[in-house]
């Protein structure tokens, strides 16, 4: 809100922004609409004459409301031959589409069919330009002032605003959005598995050899040997535990295998205890 006896300076800056490759988009599509498109003549009025857009589908739907409901028109620059809705006209529309609480006026109600297409969504923009705005309000200066009383009659008093649109820059800028690759979904893909799961690309391809030779053993028949690739053995096989009689066998083997160490080491200590009582004999002489 500006205030009276007020100077403010808006600064425009326009942004042109582009969604056409959007539509031809693998992942995340969007559905959108260039001016040259055609739609139902409800959903944009002034079609003719500029081209759709998104906020002339909004301005038509109204339109259309007005037009079936008041039989008066709230643009004059259509091909209507309407009278212009008076401001009881836009009282009664504001209200029967807008206001919950009852005003005193007349409302009218809308059929199914009507409604429905007042209900429609409008097809996003494929380019549109979006402007952003930078003011800039400050008190009016004794130069501006008198310059504003020697612009009226004399003795009028001078309730003004002083108010000034240009543009911050001359350059225009072009904000363009393009569809994600292919190639960079299925890498964030496979980023996020291994971050939170672990997973690789070569477990996942392991995996997918084990389900199909699971699923070829289950089908045919085939013994657990057909697991085996060439070369190189997918999954080791577990270690069994041996049998009883194996095992009883074993450890007899290891009980013989005993007593022969046993045996062994008395008769290298014989041999030694009589190799010194020679020597000692020897020195005795």
């Amino acid at each position: 809100t500006i205030s009276p006896d007020s100077y403010a300076s808006i600064g425009i800056v326009p942004t042109r922004i582009e969604n056409s490759q959007l539509s031809s988009s693998l992942i995340g599509r969007e559905t959108c609409y260039s001016p040259s498109e055609e739609v139902e003549d409800y959903m944009n009025t002034n079609q003719k004459d500029w081209g759709y857009s998104r906020l002339n589908c909004e301005i038509g739907k109204e339109e259309y409301v007005a037009n079936t409901k008041l039989s008066c028109t709230f643009i004059k620059t259509n091909d209507s031959s309407l009278p212009r809705c008076t401001p009881f006209n836009s009282s009664v529309f504001s209200d029967s589409l807008y206001s919950l609480e009852p005003s005193g006026r007349p409302r009218f109600t809308m059929d199914s069919s009507l409604r429905d297409k007042y209900k429609e969504e409008c097809p996003k923009d494929c380019s549109y330009t979006r402007y952003s705005f930078t003011p800039s309000i400050s008190p009016l200066s004794d130069t501006l002032k008198q310059g504003l009383r020697d612009k009226v009659p004399s003795g009028s008093q001078i309730n003004a605003v002083v108010l000034k649109l240009y543009f911050t820059s001359s350059d225009f800028t072009v904000i363009e959005n393009r569809p994600q690759p292919a190639v960079q979904f299925i890498a964030e893909i496979g980023g996020i598995m291994a971050f939170f799961l672990g997973l690789s690309v070569i477990t996942l391809i392991e995996c997918c050899c084990y389900l199909g030779f699971w699923m070829k053993n289950r089908c045919t028949g085939s013994s657990k040997e057909s697991f085996i690739l060439p070369e190189r053995r997918l999954f080791p096989p577990p270690v069994m535990p041996p049998d009883p009689a194996f095992r009883d066998q074993r450890d007899r083997q290891s009980d013989r295998w005993t007593e022969q160490y046993k045996q062994e080491l008395q008769q290298r200590a014989a041999q030694l205890q009589a190799n010194a009582d020679r020597d000692r004999n020897r020195e005795v002489r």
